[in-house]
């Protein structure tokens, strides 16, 4: 077998047809099978699942764990090669397998590969920016990358860093051998870049490939965001060596919050849309774009805040 689908599932009725149906689809060379694992799915989840004959395996909700699930995911896998691939995330095209495979297949110096996204059609224009100017988010746009020396990795700045170890298990394909030497760590948010980081500083590299794209996106709520942008940041602060002392950062924050806005506004005024489409959107960022630094900010000083603020601040 040459891969192993894995889809993390809990009520996913809303997109799992679509995105089983579009696998069911796709025109490769290669050997594959589905496996769901399902976090006890009150909706027509496994009913599909089942019409795509899919391997269902399911758990307790409390027994599901970012990496702790995936990492049982590739236990289960038959596939010398385990993609993950989010319930609500449709594969474009039917090449998207073929493409993140072959990629992977291509080059035996990779452990991994992601691949791109699009937003839907109903997503917010500021987000929509987000997943389409911020798809290159490697560093100098390369498409593969490789941690060659170590120390000089760790004296990047943050940003530079975060940039170099930018992995997303919501679309990827990762060699089975690799996983059972660097398998995931139980935490409960920010799994993947962790993973990539331990990954990379080990030796191996990792690619992005545009071609396999998958539509994907959410419309948070405000109180979301909050809660993603402050988990983000003690994430960040905790595994990333995320710089939270000093004037220097949080001027660094603003201007880059200045960037944002400017980058959102020449956006949003060249979609055709109706005045009052864009002004309305145009305010709406500048709100939600505050919320997210200001949240990062406490994030990062979660350490100084008492414990139940920040429990409640979290996202997870």
């Amino acid at each position: 077998m040459d891969a192993s689908v894995i889809i993390l599932t809990r009520d996913a009725g809303a997109f799992i047809e679509k995105t089983l149906k579009t696998l069911s689809e796709q025109i490769t060379d290669f050997t594959n099978e589905i496996i769901i694992i399902d976090s006890s799915s009150t909706d027509k989840t496994l009913d599909v699942a089942k019409k795509y004959a899919a391997r269902i395996y399911q758990i307790h909700p409390s027994d599901f764990g970012h990496g702790r699930t995936r990492n049982m995911g590739f236990k289960l896998a038959s596939g010398r090669v385990v993609i993950y691939l989010n319930g609500d995330a449709i594969p474009i095209g039917v090449h998207w397998l073929q493409n993140i495979l072959t990629a992977l297949f291509n080059d035996p110096r990779l452990a991994a590969v992601y691949g791109g996204s699009v937003p839907r059609q109903d997503c917010h224009p500021h987000l929509a920016r987000d997943i389409i100017q911020g798809e290159w988010r490697n560093p100098e746009g390369n498409r593969v990358i490789f941690i060659n020396n170590a120390s000089e990795f760790r004296n990047k700045e943050f940003h530079e860093r975060r940039r170099w170890v930018a992995f997303t298990t919501m679309n990827c394909a990762i060699r089975k051998e690799t996983l059972e030497k660097i398998p995931f760590k139980n935490i409960s948010f920010g799994e993947d870049v962790e993973w990539s980081q331990r990954v990379l500083l080990a030796g191996y590299g990792i690619a992005f490939v545009p071609e396999a794209r998958v539509e994907h996106s959410h419309n948070y709520s405000v109180i979301e965001t909050m809660k993603r942008y402050f988990t983000d940041a003690k994430f960040c602060r905790d595994f990333l060596d995320y710089p939270h002392n000093g004037k220097k950062n949080f001027l660094s924050q603003i201007h880059s919050l200045g960037n944002v806005f400017l980058l959102d506004t020449r956006y949003i005024l060249a979609l055709d849309k109706s005045l009052s489409y864009k002004i309305y959107w145009i305010i709406f960022a500048v709100f939600v774009r505050c919320v997210q630094s200001f949240s990062f900010y406490l994030g990062a000083h979660y350490k100084a805040l008492p414990e139940f603020i920040s429990k409640r601040l979290s996202y997870c």
